[in-house]
């Protein structure tokens, strides 16, 4: 894992008018893992803070109420950071459930924070989910395929990367309009005039290996088929997605559509159409269910409902969620 991490270190996207932020949210096992990470960082490139949160602190410093920025930065000043780079072996989120009362409240107070400055400001945000267990087990996958299929999507040639996303762009810019089928007769119309394709060759969430953009929210119609997706300790195959004027208004998995009713927000509502040009993961072994993989793997493509206001679109919302498909053609 570790010289999978420092490929990492060496490809992602820099802003040069700041310094570094490392966000390493670790157990208590990985100090090696960060200190050999920090010293990769600090060999590449000029003012580099890292801080290593282990989840046993940050729930002790959450439940007595101590959890605070002073706390965690000391008198490292967070504003003048314009990259954030967060690699995590376990979800900062995940520790809501054991934590209840005031200190629930404030701990996802200081988690917003958190996230908010990282996305603001034109700041250069880099997510890494590390091979974990408990990552493993949230992808609904054993830990072995896990490491293995995260290592062969990581280590590739980012160079190449890049330039088959440029290329990839240059197909799709003359479209101001897509109309999508995936499978052999279900085809979903949308509108892209006045909004900017984006590439993610390292410059967003590990794995890298996408193009992005934000259609107009309110102009999706028809319908979209989704191969296979893990959704709360299952798995879902041949999902079948409705929409009507940009919203969701059926889905073949009934447990899918009320969970998303239930989030804040625009989470209803389309947010992305993406291509995945990844080369490390071979398709002809199918997509695992995990959309942190499938979504950049070479030969899908997906849609995503959800927020969106972070790459050019207007949706605000907590969640963001993908589908992907490997059955598809622009017609």
């Amino acid at each position: 894992m570790l010289n999978a991490i420092k490929t990492v270190a060496q490809n992602i996207s820099i802003n040069p008018t700041g310094s570094i932020l490392v966000h390493f949210w670790g157990l208590e096992e990985d100090k090696q893992l960060f200190e050999s990470f920090s010293e990769e960082m600090n060999m590449l490139y000029d003012q580099v803070h890292c801080v290593y949160l282990s989840d046993s602190f940050i729930f002790s410093a959450a439940k007595s109420n101590q959890l605070s920025i002073e706390e965690i930065y000391g008198d490292f000043d967070i504003d003048k950071a314009m990259t954030v780079v967060d690699l995590c072996r376990y979800a900062p989120t995940s520790l809501v459930t054991q934590l209840s009362g005031e200190a629930r409240a404030n701990f996802v107070t200081f988690i917003r924070g958190i996230f908010a400055h990282a996305t603001s400001n034109n700041r250069s945000f880099i997510q890494l989910r590390l091979p974990s267990p408990a990552n493993a087990t949230e992808a609904g996958l054993s830990y072995e395929s896990y490491e293995l299929i995260w290592k062969t999507l990581v280590d590739i040639d980012y160079i190449a990367l890049e330039q088959s996303c440029k290329e990839k762009i240059e197909v799709f810019k003359p479209y101001n309009h897509i109309k999508l089928q995936t499978g052999d007769r279900y085809v979903l119309e949308f509108n892209l005039s006045g909004r900017e394709w984006h590439i993610d060759a390292g410059n967003g969430d590990f794995p890298a290996g996408e193009i992005y953009i934000a259609p107009l929210e309110s102009s999706a119609s028809g319908q979209f088929l989704t191969d296979l997706i893990h959704w709360e300790g299952e798995f879902f195959k041949s999902v079948l997605l409705e929409f009507k004027e940009g919203i969701l208004i059926n889905c073949s998995e009934k447990t899918i559509l009320e969970d998303l009713k239930q989030a804040p927000g625009d989470a209803m509502r389309i947010a992305e159409f993406g291509i995945g040009l990844n080369p490390g993961y071979k398709l002809s072994k199918g997509i695992t269910g995990c959309t942190l993989f499938d979504e950049k793997l070479l030969g899908t493509c997906h849609i995503a409902v959800g927020m969106n206001n972070l790459f050019g679109g207007q949706n605000d919302s907590p969640v963001h969620v993908d589908f992907v498909s490997t059955d598809f053609e622009i017609l």
